[in-house]
């Protein structure tokens, strides 16, 4: 088994079961103790997965924040699903804002075959991916760069976003419950969704049907302060009642 497809079985036997050793993961994957050791040891400094002693267990996400490779290649069929719905929103001579989220980046990388869009997003990678469309405007804020998350934030960014306006913003996020609304972990991405709302004309979430019922410390936006939700699958139905009664227009 090639090193980069054994690393991807280890954390997704690692998310299954929250917590697996060493000898297991030597049985299931039919390979040596020392590989293992320095395969789980490899992933930990890449912020995949936390040692134990023995084993290694599955980093808790209320905890910690996930790296930005790794969220990407997660749902992948299902954010794709999404984007292919939401490029519809999109046409040439708009204004859009665009979050750092993966499920932005899928859409972004739909939008580079639209020419004359202007585009302003928080996200290094999505906007280093439409710079290849010469015909597209792209803005890049100034802030903070997060580890790990190929993100800018923080008030200096805040600030930039709030001298603009577009005609559509799209975001994501960790969470959507039906009573909480939409949360995530980070103060510094709440205030970026916050200020993208003020900010735009229409605003359309993008989540996978993994965040519903999940609320995370801090709320981004409530229910009513979202125009359209695209995802996957039909949400649960306190879920689907509590974005009716929001008037949230709802597409899977």
């Amino acid at each position: 088994m090639e090193p980069g497809t054994r690393k991807k079985e280890i954390i997704q036997l690692i998310e299954e079961k929250k917590f697996v050793t060493v000898s297991y993961l030597t049985r299931r994957l039919y390979t040596s103790e020392a590989t293992i050791r320095r395969d789980l040891s490899g992933l930990e400094a890449e912020g995949y997965i936390k040692r134990t002693r023995g084993g290694a267990r599955s980093i808790k996400e209320y905890y910690q924040e996930q790296p930005y490779s790794y969220k990407t290649n997660c749902q992948i069929e299902q954010k794709k699903h999404i984007a292919d719905i939401a490029i519809d929103f999109i046409g040439s001579f708009q204004s859009v804002f665009l979050d750092s989220s993966s499920s932005c980046n899928y859409l972004a990388r739909k939008m580079v075959q639209i020419d004359h869009l202007t585009v302003l997003s928080n996200g290094l990678s999505t906007c280093s991916l439409l710079s290849e469309n010469e015909k597209i405007k792209v803005s890049c804020p100034g802030g903070s760069v997060v580890s790990k998350r190929n993100s800018i934030v923080g008030a200096s960014t805040i600030e930039y976003i709030s001298n603009h306006f577009a005609d559509i913003a799209f975001v994501s996020c960790r969470g959507v419950d039906a009573v909480f609304g939409i949360s995530d972990f980070m103060q510094e991405v709440t205030d970026l969704k916050k200020a993208f709302r003020t900010h735009c004309g229409q605003l359309i979430l993008l989540a996978d049907s993994s965040k519903f019922g999940k609320r995370f410390f801090h709320q981004s936006l409530t229910l009513g302060s979202i125009d359209v939700i695209i995802t996957d699958t039909r949400p649960p139905e306190a879920l689907m009642d509590a974005l009716k009664e929001a008037e949230v227009e709802v597409i899977y």
